[in-house]
């Protein structure tokens, strides 16, 4: 299994919609969905540099994993 350090999406927002909060929200269900299937392919090493990479404060609101950076580099097209 390989993983990819960056990906780049196309990705229609309505003006009228919030593109922090799609983004936000397709990160979380990715990193949910990754998470299960590292847990499935009993991936530990991988979950556990993932569960390094959490800073205090988050791990203090009882986050596991950090798969993403925490911010995004968006360009309109």
């Amino acid at each position: 299994m390989w993983f990819c350090d960056h990906v780049h999406f196309l990705l229609y927002v309505p003006l009228d919609k919030n593109i922090n909060h799609r983004i936000g929200t397709m990160k979380r269900f990715l990193s949910y969905e990754m998470v299960k299937r590292l847990n499935k392919l009993k991936s530990y090493k991988r979950l556990e540099f993932l569960s390094a990479q959490v800073n205090q404060t988050d791990r203090a609101r009882n986050k596991k994993h950090d798969i993403f950076e925490p911010s995004f580099d968006a360009r309109i097209c």
